[in-house]
């Protein structure tokens, strides 16, 4: 899917990216998601009013009429009411927050998972076509740029969010990710677990 969109100002943002171009999606039925939310907010100094506070299932899996009704249509309502569909390029979904949306198995199928339907809401925004079934190619895989041509994201450039996800099997781990971003190391460790599987 070829793309072209001119974002005014984007290459100003791009050089000087701060907390008012990130947006905080919190679970208010989750005690761990208010939790984790508010403790990332103090940490990185998020403007109150680039918080979305959401009343969603605690589950990790939902279908994809609550995916749009209350999550997407939420947030959407939110970007038209801030003028902010190009000022956030980033949203951080919080522990709490659900993880899949159900739907169809194999290679076409419609299974997903809410960071990367959340991706692509930014093109439903500005009225590009979103196909469901099947995979779609990340426009901002670094291996897919040639050698020193990754630069600061922008929508100009790719027509996406850049979604995360602050979420662990603890609370306490969940904060253990804000610290460590604040203070980041070259060493580490990786865990995966199936709760956590598309």
């Amino acid at each position: 899917m070829a793309i072209g969109l001119t974002v005014a100002g984007a290459a100003s943002r791009a050089s000087a990216q701060t907390a008012q171009n990130v947006l905080v999606v919190i679970n208010e039925e989750s005690a761990d998601s208010r939790s984790v939310g508010e403790y990332y907010i103090q940490k990185r100094q998020i403007p109150a009013e680039n918080v979305v506070r959401l009343q969603l299932p605690v589950t990790d899996e939902i279908d994809r009429a609550t995916l749009q009704n209350k999550i997407e249509g939420p947030l959407i309502a939110w970007f038209t009411a801030h003028t902010a569909w190009d000022r956030i390029l980033y949203i951080v979904l919080t522990k709490g927050v659900p993880l899949r949306v159900s739907g169809t198995a194999g290679q076409g199928g419609t299974i997903a998972s809410v960071d990367s339907e959340l991706t692509m809401l930014y093109r439903r925004m500005v009225g590009f076509p979103i196909v469901l079934n099947g995979p779609l190619k990340n426009p901002y895989y670094v291996e897919q740029m040639p050698v020193g041509g990754f630069k600061p994201f922008t929508h100009e450039k790719h027509a996406i969010f850049l979604v995360t996800r602050l979420d662990a099997f603890t609370v306490a781990e969940a904060k253990g990710l804000v610290d460590r971003g604040l203070a980041p190391s070259r060493d580490g460790a990786i865990g995966l677990h199936a709760r956590f599987a598309v």
